[in-house]
């Protein structure tokens, strides 16, 4: 009933990306130093386990509830369904919810995950797991001037916005 607010409500996926990057600054100033100076086996692992045991208690709560829910709507006449679909209750698919793979691999976000906004767990796990070597051989760009560092993310995002741009996003409200 608010003009503005269907807009608004309409680009809440934007928050997602804005997440994405304002955790990356936050792990990267956190541990940069730690992980970008030289390799280490030992410290390498010591992020992704920090950042396992930060993340997947949670995701798996949530995994859990959501085959619960999965299971128990079709037998009280409901459909699970209303929202998004829901990849097949299997043993092969529970796995990948379970190592926060499910969206490796995948070209769309729809019936991919039980729990819908799963897909960035995914790709949160993902970064985590690439971190180390990433921090590693993004360590010299520290001493680069500003402007080559802005030219260079520039290159390295223009795919993603020019696909975007052309293709738009993968909506759910659109399938």
């Amino acid at each position: 009933q608010l003009p503005g607010v269907h807009a608004v409500l309409g680009a809440g996926w934007i928050g997602v990306e804005l997440f994405f990057v304002l955790s990356g600054f936050v792990i990267a100033r956190s541990y940069l130093e730690e992980c970008g100076r030289r390799w280490s086996t030992a410290g390498a692992a010591r992020f992704v386990l920090n950042r396992f045991a930060r993340v997947w208690p949670a995701w798996m709560a949530v995994t859990v509830v959501a085959c619960a829910w999965l299971v128990v709507c079709p037998r009280l006449g409901l459909n699970p369904n209303v929202v998004s679909g829901h990849p097949p209750l299997e043993l092969t698919t529970l796995l990948r919810q379970v190592t926060m793979t499910q969206m490796w691999g995948e070209s769309s976000l729809i019936d991919v995950s039980y729990v819908a906004p799963g897909w960035s767990i995914s790709a949160e796990w993902l970064a985590y797991l690439a971190f180390p070597v990433l921090a590693l051989a993004m360590r010299p760009l520290l001493r680069a001037h500003p402007a080559a560092n802005l030219v260079l993310a520039t290159v390295a995002m223009s795919p993603l916005a020019l696909t975007a741009f052309l293709h738009g996003t993968d909506d759910i409200e659109m399938n």
